[in-house]
C-alpha cells in the first residue's frame, strides 16, 4: 500500500512539474525507481516497461555535465538488465552495457558510488560473456570487478558481494582456460567473501 501510494504521489509530482523545470528529471527518476520496485515485487512487465520509458525521458532532460547523470544512467541500465533477465533480448543487454560504461566514465574517481557502478558494469560484461562466449568480455569483467573490490572499504556491506562476483568470473576463466592460478585466486576471493558475510 505504501509503494502504491508513493507511485501515485510521484506521478502527480511529475504531472505538476513543467517540462522545462530543472527538478523534472529528478522527479521522473524517482517515479522510475518506484515503478521498478513494484515490478520487483509483483512481476508486472508493464511496470518495468513504464519505468524504462520514464528513465529514457529522465536522461533526455538531464544535462550532459550534471552530477546526477551517472546515477540516472545507472538506474536505466538496471532496468534494462531486469528486462534482459526476463525476456532475454540481447539489445537490452548491449544497451545496459553502454549505459553502465557511461555511468562509470562520468563518476568521479573518489566517489563512493563508483564501486557499485563498476560492479554493475562487470555483471553485464560477465552476462554477455555467458551469452556470446567472448573471452574479451570476461577479461574486462575481471578487471572491473577487481577495481570495484579495490575501491570498496573493508567494512562495507557491499564488499562480500563484489568479492563473490569477482570469484565467479575467475572461476569462469579457470573453466575456460584451465589456469590453476585462476582457481587458486577464486578460492582466496570466495574465502574472503564468506569471512566478511555475517
Amino acid at each position: 500500500a505504501d509503494l502504491e501510494r508513493a507511485l501515485e504521489v510521484y506521478q502527480q509530482a511529475v504531472a505538476l512539474t513543467p517540462e522545462d523545470n530543472p527538478d523534472r528529471p529528478g522527479r521522473l527518476n524517482n517515479w522510475g525507481i518506484a515503478l521498478r520496485e513494484r515490478y520487483s515485487r509483483l512481476g508486472s512487465l508493464a511496470d518495468l516497461e513504464r519505468a524504462l520509458e520514464v528513465y529514457q525521458q529522465t536522461i533526455a532532460l538531464t544535462p550532459e555535465g550534471s552530477p546526477d547523470r551517472p546515477g540516472r544512467l545507472n538506474s536505466w541500465g538496471n532496468g534494462l538488465y531486469q528486462r534482459y533477465s526476463r525476456l532475454g533480448s540481447l539489445a537490452d543487454l548491449e544497451k545496459a552495457l553502454d549505459l553502465f560504461q557511461q555511468a562509470v566514465a562520468l563518476t568521479p574517481e573518489g566517489s563512493p558510488e563508483r564501486p557499485g557502478r563498476l560492479n554493475n558494469w562487470g555483471i553485464i560484461l560477465h552476462k554477455r560473456y555467458a551469452r556470446l562466449g567472448s573471452l574479451a568480455d570476461l577479461e574486462r569483467a575481471l578487471e572491473v570487478y577487481q577495481q570495484a573490490v579495490a575501491l570498496t572499504p573493508e567494512g562495507s556491506p557491499d564488499r562480500p558481494r563484489y568479492l563473490s562476483n569477482w570469484g565467479n568470473a575467475l572461476y569462469q576463466r579457470y573453466r575456460r582456460l584451465g589456469s590453476l592460478t585462476d582457481l587458486e585466486k577464486a578460492l582466496e576471493v570466495y574465502q574472503q567473501a564468506v569471512a566478511l558475510t555475517p
